[in-house]
């Protein structure tokens, strides 16, 4: 039987096998046998050297002696909160406090002191009696211009008390010249300035006559003019003259004035002892304690100037 295919010859292709046509299969070529892919195996890790040296010397951490452990960090804040709260104003509390009781100690003594000299000081000046019979006299009130009445027969004595015998170290009880030796001797007053003081200015100098143990109270025609405070007799005596020369000069000046001039002053031995202007002699009243006054009477004469 011949061939279907014809194409295929032995002299067209060389080293073909032809497969017979009756078989109906080309023929199977043997696989080749197959080998699992080889790896190479992983190197080994190198193995460090083992040293024979001694092993590293472990030294202990410092820290703070809290007995048996230290403190936890709760307990550290804790004794950082509990310092700061116990000071005020950047003071620890005991030195707070110490300063707020120094403080009011000293400001209580300074008020107690203050309000027991004042109380002291009221007491001492409202003690004494007024040297005259009356003290409800204002200072420069407002009334004619009396002149100097005669001594009139003497009036029964104040009932009040007479003043206490003055201390002989107290700074503030008023003095004069030294009775009875001052007695009735002439005394010229002079200002700050060291000249004399007249009744006016460019006028007649004042004169005065000092007289010991002699107070002169008030009657029902004398006053006081105002009451003062002078260490001395003589001071007092100058207090008289520069009020009479004001006096004097307003009047002339046709100003408004009151009280009348100065005729007469006295001054209370006692302490803090008022220094009295008079617009009058009145009557000499010592209240059984003459030792206790001292007054001085103006001898220059008021006539035409009133």
């Amino acid at each position: 039987m011949s061939s279907s295919y014809p194409e295929f010859h032995e002299h067209q292709q060389a080293g073909l096998e032809v497969v017979p046509p009756e078989t109906g299969l080309y023929s199977v070529p043997t696989p080749a046998p197959v080998h699992p892919a080889v790896y190479p195996a992983p190197a080994p890790a190198p193995v460090p050297p083992v040293s024979h040296a001694a092993p590293p010397k472990e030294y202990p951490v410092p820290h703070e002696d809290y007995g048996e452990e230290p403190p936890t960090p709760a307990q550290t804040e804790s004794q950082v909160v509990g310092s700061a709260r116990r000071r005020i104003l950047g003071l620890t509390v005991p030195v707070f406090w110490a300063l707020i009781v120094a403080l009011f100690v000293i400001l209580a003594a300074g008020i107690g002191g203050g309000v027991g000299g004042g109380l002291s000081a009221q007491r001492k000046s409202t003690s004494g009696p007024d040297a005259s019979k009356s003290d409800s006299g204002d200072t420069g009130s407002a009334g004619g211009t009396p002149t100097p009445s005669t001594p009139s027969t003497p009036s029964t004595p104040s009932t009040s008390s007479a003043p206490s015998t003055p201390a002989a170290n107290d700074p503030l009880v008023p003095t004069d010249g030294g009775c009875p030796g001052i007695d009735n001797l002439g005394y010229t007053p002079y200002s700050a300035d060291g000249k004399v003081v007249p009744l006016v200015e460019g006028g007649t100098q004042q004169e005065f006559r000092e007289q010991c143990f002699t107070n002169w109270a008030n009657t029902d025609t004398t006053h006081d003019i105002l009451r003062t405070y002078t260490p001395t007799l003589e001071n007092c005596i100058v207090v008289c003259a520069e009020y009479n020369k004001s006096y004097l000069t307003n009047l002339k000046n046709n100003k408004g004035v009151g009280g009348g001039p100065c005729v007469a002053v006295t001054i209370v031995k006692e302490h803090a002892g008022f220094c009295y202007l008079k617009n009058g002699t009145g009557t000499n009243d010592t209240r059984g304690k003459p030792e206790m006054y001292s007054s001085a009477l103006l001898v220059t004469s008021l006539k035409g100037f009133l």
